[in-house]
């Protein structure tokens, strides 16, 4: 009994007790027994404190054995084996709004296509490949695993079609990523228009994240064209619209999105999001609300919906909501940012720092949560350090104003005049209205005795919000007080 389990159990890629219980139909009473004797076995290992795999020098061996011995008896234990994962499967996705989305789902469905392309169907092949076009839209990793299932297959089943396929694969990944995967789906696997068209969406949305935005529209185009429902498509092409600032016809986009799916929980937050981004804060606030109902764990509609509330004015519930963004998705820079600025005016400069450090340390090469840090460190009065965040946010954006606002303030209080003027100088000529830069530039020029320069922008400031000078600290209105009373 226990040399036949140990054989059945070679079968499945891994095993816990579920798997092996399926696998080697021991007999009830004698089942935990067995399980404790096959985890003690020198070639199986435990892996990840929950699944057991027999090492593949083992592993080869038997099922070279079991497969040759009775073909017939191999194809049916496999199709078996499959079925089970596939009702697993089928539980696990009433679970979950979006199963790709899922790791204990996608793990199922793994290891069912495993199984299914061990019994030789020709269909199985097929329908892994169209599995791996979704993999790829899911990440590069999900991908390999694909890949990966159809190269073990194909070695543990003597089948040359998964094996081809598995190694094609795996090469095109590792030279391309999932873009030439997936080009090399579309090119070779006589797919349907439907899934030729998830699978340009999927090419488009890997070019998007490398940054070609140009050539993902095309692809998104190309999808379309092969199918017009494809709500995934527009919701896509929308982002990749957003990202290139065309908020207009990313909307037209999601709202078509929408009317195909509208239970898109993703794509409604997506479209809240863009609406916030417009100020059509009551517009976006609705849909935020909906895409928080449809699914409580969209982390975008929360960490927006708190930015909208401190905007207003709601520190309270902004902290509340951005703190929720964080707890489904801890690494998450654009919350981190938002929270340190409602941490900033609710008084508590520790957390602030905290939630930037943490920001920047996600993603070095964000000019906004260096700026963002920048301006803290200036406010705390350490300038060295706030000119270095500053200097980093100019080098990956050369145009970002507010950050050569600040950096001139911090430079000018290190007594870098020269410095600090040709930066104000930046900032004012990019955005003639910044009255905090006119301001900064005003005392600037007193300090360093230009009186004329200094009224100048001092009447500017008058002429675009007079109460910013009421509000200047008292140190600056002393410099200031010649120019103040006249």
């Amino acid at each position: 009994m226990r040399r036949a389990a140990a054989l059945s159990c070679a079968l499945p890629r891994w095993l816990d007790g579920d798997v092996f219980r399926a696998a080697a139909n021991c007999p009830d009473g004698e089942a935990d027994t067995v399980y404790d004797w096959l985890r003690s076995l020198p070639f199986v290992a435990d892996r990840d404190g929950e699944r057991l795999r027999y090492h593949d020098v083992v592993r080869a061996p038997m099922l070279r054995s079991e497969r040759r011995r009775s073909p017939r008896a191999w194809a049916a234990r496999q199709r078996g084996l499959a079925q089970v994962f596939g009702g697993w499967r089928e539980e696990a996705e009433q679970a979950v709004a979006d199963p790709w989305a899922d790791g204990t789902w996608r793990d199922l469905r793994l290891a069912e296509t495993y199984h299914l392309l061990c019994t030789g169907d020709r269909e199985a092949v097929l329908s892994a490949l169209r599995d791996c076009v979704r993999a790829c839209a899911v990440d590069e990793v999900t991908a390999r695993h694909w890949a990966q299932a159809l190269a073990d297959a194909g070695r543990d089943a003597e089948a040359e079609g998964a094996a081809d396929w598995g190694g094609d694969l795996t090469e095109a990944l590792a030279d391309g990523g999932v873009t030439a995967a997936l080009a090399l789906l579309l090119r070779r696997a006589g797919f349907d228009s439907g899934t030729r068209a998830l699978a340009h969406t999927g090419r488009g949305s890997a070019l998007r994240h490398g940054g070609a935005h140009e050539e993902a529209l095309a692809e998104y185009d190309r999808a379309l064209a092969l199918d017009p429902g494809l709500a995934l498509a527009y919701r896509s092409r929308a982002m990749a619209k957003g990202e290139l600032g065309d908020y207009e016809g990313a909307l037209t986009d999601l709202d078509e999105a929408l009317s195909l799916h509208p239970e898109d929980a993703q794509g409604r937050a997506i479209r809240g999001d863009y609406l916030r981004i417009e100020d059509r804060y009551d517009e976006a606030l609705r849909d935020l609300d909906e895409a928080i109902r449809l699914d409580p764990g969209t982390h975008i509609a929360w960490a927006s919906r708190g930015a909208i509330r401190f905007n207003r004015g709601d520190l309270e519930a902004a902290l509340a909501d951005l703190t929720q963004a964080l707890e489904l998705k801890p690494d998450y820079p654009w919350a981190l940012t938002r929270r340190a600025r409602v941490w900033r005016v609710l008084g508590h400069p520790d957390r602030q720092m905290a939630d930037l450090d943490h920001s920047v340390s996600l993603n070095t090469g964000w000019p906004w949560s260096r700026c963002e840090r920048g301006d803290a460190l200036r406010i705390a009065g350490r300038d060295e350090e706030a000119v270095a965040d500053l200097d980093v946010a100019l080098a990956l954006d050369p145009t970002y104003t507010s950050a050569y606002a600040s950096r001139g303030e911090s430079l000018a209080r290190l007594g870098r005049h020269a410095d600090a003027l040709a930066d104000l100088n930046k900032a004012v000529e990019s955005r003639p209205g910044y009255v905090w830069a006119l301001c900064r530039r005003a005392v600037l020029h007193a300090v360093t005795g230009r009186w004329e320069e200094a009224r100048a922008d001092v009447e500017r400031v008058r002429e675009l919000d007079s109460e910013m000078l009421e509000r200047l600290p008292d140190t600056d209105r002393a410099v200031l007080a010649p120019l103040l009373a006249g």
